[in-house]
């Protein structure tokens, strides 16, 4: 751990807002949003609107968790813009496509996360703003309040409020700084990042340190997708203390799709209809064109045989262990041919 992360944890045990923070990480942050808008919307709202990329100043109203969105803020101007705040999970471009078409009358929609997303905008009506820039708008509200705190006297709490802002940005910095020096290296096995697992585990922040280290994986899977990307779908949850990333391919009746499921590497069918999922399943394996996952010579493959598929919901799968030690270089070489079998399955 270098002297900048040391100092980060540090920064972290040692603030009340972050402490206050972990009985609800995700709320946390878009009630303090929300607290900041409605206290001080006069002076955030000019700093808010120029990185957001709108034409605005004061920030008039702002409501939470409506029409299943975090926070709708509403500026004088009769602009309306809708924060999506994720600061642990993981984003998800279906989930930001459906806030688009279902909340209407909105001008710009942001996407606020610590964690950068692996997939492209989904549209130019979303701007993406990480934590490094939130922590620069409240750096840059500070200041404004500290320049004009005559302005502010008829607010009894403004010196409280101020140490608190204070203390939020430096942990949000702090936050910020842990969260880059997270890194993979892809030379080792997969699950060698577990060595430091402990030392996030002890801030409470094992879920952050899971998630970036998968987020850095799929967004390196991204990459090496072959063309038609329109029928590759991503996803990537955190569930149970695990990691999960799955990629399917949809050009075909049946999905076909591979998953990343904690020590286990999967492929598997789903419908997109009514048609005979058990039959495809069977035709695919007994052809050698899907179903059939390899990592290693003679390895175990599940379920043992005379069964033929696991079953989950709609999907059915084949699976294999991860080795512990099994480079993450190769298994993502795999991985790649493994989307040219998904291609060709159908052909």
């Amino acid at each position: 751990m270098n002297e900048t992360t040391t100092e980060a944890f540090k920064t972290l045990k040692e603030s009340p807002l972050f402490n206050l923070s972990l009985s609800s990480k995700e709320l946390f942050h878009s009630n303090m949003f929300y607290w900041i808008c409605e206290t001080y919307g006069d002076i955030l709202g000019p700093i808010l609107a120029e990185k957001i990329g709108i034409e605005a100043e004061h920030i008039e109203e702002t409501k939470r968790e409506k029409l299943n969105t975090d926070l709708i803020i509403h500026f004088k101007e009769d602009k309306k813009v809708v924060i999506e705040n994720k600061v642990k999970s993981i984003p998800n471009p279906a989930q930001l496509k459906k806030y688009e078409q279902s909340v209407l009358g909105i001008d710009k929609f942001v996407l606020l996360s610590l964690l950068r997303p692996s997939f492209e905008p989904v549209s130019t009506n979303w701007k993406h703003i990480d934590y490094r820039d939130y922590c620069k708008i409240l750096e840059e509200l500070i200041s404004e309040l500290e320049k004009g705190q005559n302005l502010c006297l008829d607010k009894p709490d403004y010196s409280y409020h101020l140490s608190l802002l204070k203390d939020y940005t430096k942990f949000i910095a702090a936050l910020v700084a842990i969260t880059e020096t997270i890194t993979i290296d892809f030379e080792n096995g997969l699950f060698d990042f577990h060595k430091n697992h402990s030392q996030y585990q002890e801030i409470r922040l094992h879920d952050l340190y899971t998630k970036r280290i998968y987020s850095l994986i799929l967004s390196k899977l991204t990459q090496l997708l072959p063309p038609g990307k329109d029928n590759w779908h991503t996803h990537i949850n955190y569930l149970n203390g695990k990691g999960i990333i799955s990629i399917e391919y949809r050009a075909h009746s049946s999905i076909l799709g591979i998953m990343i499921d904690g020590h286990r590497y999967l492929h598997f069918i789903r419908p997109s209809d009514r048609s005979d999922q058990n039959a495809i399943a069977k035709e695919l394996l007994d052809e050698g064109k899907w179903l059939n996952p390899n990592l290693k010579k003679d390895e175990l493959q599940y379920p043992k045989a005379p069964k033929m598929f696991n079953k989950y919901g709609l999907m059915l799968y084949r699976s294999v262990k991860i080795p512990a030690d099994f480079p993450l270089k190769d298994f993502l070489n795999i991985i790649e041919k493994d989307f040219r079998l998904m291609m060709q399955a159908w052909q």
